[in-house]
């Protein structure tokens, strides 16, 4: 009896120390009672906890805090490291929420949300003192403020949008207020469909850029920038302009084009050939001159230049734009002797938006400005040729005196007063004319003349060319001219020794 009852106490002692053995333990079906703080998994000491599966570690949790999984290296500090080295070999993310250093950069506490390879740090987005920020490789490269504002490569946008470098459109851009230099600024702006502005007028599109569209740059009202190119690569214009059709009181211009009165500036330049269809106009208004004075001498300083044929050095200075085949004009070194007034020195550049590439110096001739004094060279001569025939009317008028003096008899005065008069006595044509060699002389006498003579008269009056005409009736000539100089010549016709035309 009395083993029975010490086995029952033996018995009692071992369940019950069973029973708080098991109590300790976790069911893996759940437990009940747990007091938080007392009830846990994990370890007392400085060890390391353990998760596996298929007897292979998936999870760690390691004396410090540091939790991985797949991973069992703490990544930069980082409190969490995440291994997906099914997808990148080696690679993982991490969260932290402590104050740490990430090349070399010290952030203060906050959310960091980080991928490493190799267990180094390659990026990152947290949020920083409210800004939501994007690191990748040590530098920040986007950042959101709390406000809105955007920062490509900026550390602190002051725009809704700003960016640090070019932008890069495949499709349209469309802005529906306006775009000014106070709120946009880029160093390049790249757009293969069209740009379109729609801003209030007149500041429809004000912004310092530097542009690249291939399709078209459409602003109906102000376009202002340091500098604005335009190009094609088909048979559409670079740049176009269109002024304001019939307006009541604007005078429109479509395109426009100020030197802000630099004598070393030019509204407009054209490289390469250009031409116009409608008018081309200077001012010329009486108002806008003063010391205006008369051109002198013009027949004596017109005779000093020296027209030239020529070819360009187009070998040479390749992208000039300078024409080809040859061309007719003056030497502009020759032309400053006579009409410097008419001349002028620059720097051309062969591309003018690069102030350091290819230039060349040259001296340039305004050759409308020759226009007034061919003019005034020609009423000069006109005035001498006057002058000349009223001589010409004098000695006449003396010969005729002199033949009644001398008896000369009627008859031969009513032949040559028929002659002088008849229609048949005339110079029809020079061909070609002008002309810097020969020229064939067209005209026709009374085939009952005895004598006929072609005269070439210089400017002053005095024969150069004197040709007696053998055929009577219709007949040519050619007179050579080439040896003498430029000028305007006077070719007279004599019939028995009377004057009975004359041609320039």
């Amino acid at each position: 009896m009395k083993n029975v009852t010490l086995f029952k106490c033996i018995l009692i002692v071992v369940i019950t120390l069973l029973s708080s053995a098991l109590s300790a333990q976790w069911s893996l079906t759940g437990n009940s009672g747990t007091t938080p703080g007392t009830n846990f998994i994990g370890t007392t000491d400085s060890k390391e906890l353990k998760f596996k599966t298929s007897n292979a570690e998936r999870m760690h949790i390691g004396a410090d805090g540091f939790v991985g999984i797949g991973t069992t290296t703490s990544i930069n500090g980082s409190r969490f490291g995440l291994s997906v080295s099914s997808v990148f070999s080696n690679a993982g993310m991490y969260i932290n929420s402590n104050s740490q250093t990430i090349f070399g950069v010290t952030y203060t506490t906050k959310p960091t949300y980080g991928y490493a390879i190799n267990g180094i740090s390659k990026g990152y987005h947290c949020l920083d003192n409210g800004n939501w920020k994007l690191n990748l490789n040590g530098a920040d490269k986007l950042l959101v403020k709390e406000n809105g504002d955007v920062g490509i490569g900026i550390s602190n946008p002051t725009q809704r949008l700003d960016v640090d470098g070019g932008g890069k459109f495949a499709g349209s851009l469309t802005a529906s207020g306006a775009i000014s230099g106070a709120s946009g600024s880029f160093g390049g702006l790249y757009a293969d469909g069209y740009v379109t502005f729609d801003g209030t007028y007149p500041q429809k599109f004000t912004v310092n850029m530097e542009s690249r569209i291939n399709e078209s740059l459409y602003v109906d009202g102000l376009l202002t920038g340091e500098q604005i190119h335009g190009f094609t690569n088909n048979s559409g214009p670079g740049v176009t302009g269109k002024a304001v059709y019939n307006h009541p009181t604007l005078s429109s211009m479509g395109v426009f084009g100020s030197n802000n009165s630099s004598p070393n500036a030019y509204g407009v330049v054209c490289q390469g050939s250009g031409y116009y269809t409608g008018n081309w106009f200077q001012l010329s208004d009486r108002k806008l001159k003063k010391d205006v004075q008369p051109i002198q001498n013009a027949i004596s300083r017109i005779m000093q230049l020296k027209p030239k044929s020529y070819n360009y050095e187009i070998d040479t200075y390749t992208g000039y734009g300078l024409p080809e085949g040859k061309q007719l004009g003056f030497i502009a070194q020759e032309v400053k002797e006579v009409f410097p007034e008419l001349t002028k020195e620059t720097i051309h550049h062969k591309d003018p938006s690069n102030s350091e590439g290819d230039k060349i110096d040259v001296t340039m001739v305004n050759y409308i400005g020759l226009i007034p004094v061919l003019t005034s060279a020609i009423q000069e001569q006109e005035v001498k040729i006057n002058e000349q025939n009223g001589m010409l009317k004098e000695q006449l008028e003396r010969i005729e005196k002199l033949e009644q003096l001398l008896g000369i008899n009627q008859d031969n005065e009513d032949k040559v007063s028929d002659m002088t008069k008849t229609s048949d006595n005339k110079i029809q044509n020079c061909i070609p004319n002008p002309t810097s060699g020969a020229t064939e002389i067209q005209f026709n006498t009374d085939l009952k003349a005895e004598t006929v003579v072609l005269n070439v008269i210089d400017m002053q009056g005095q024969t150069i060319v004197s040709v007696p005409i053998v055929i009577k009736g219709e007949s040519t000539e050619t007179v050579q001219l080439g040896a003498y100089a430029a000028g305007i010549y006077t070719i007279e016709l004599y019939v028995d020794g009377i004057k009975c035309d004359t041609k320039k």
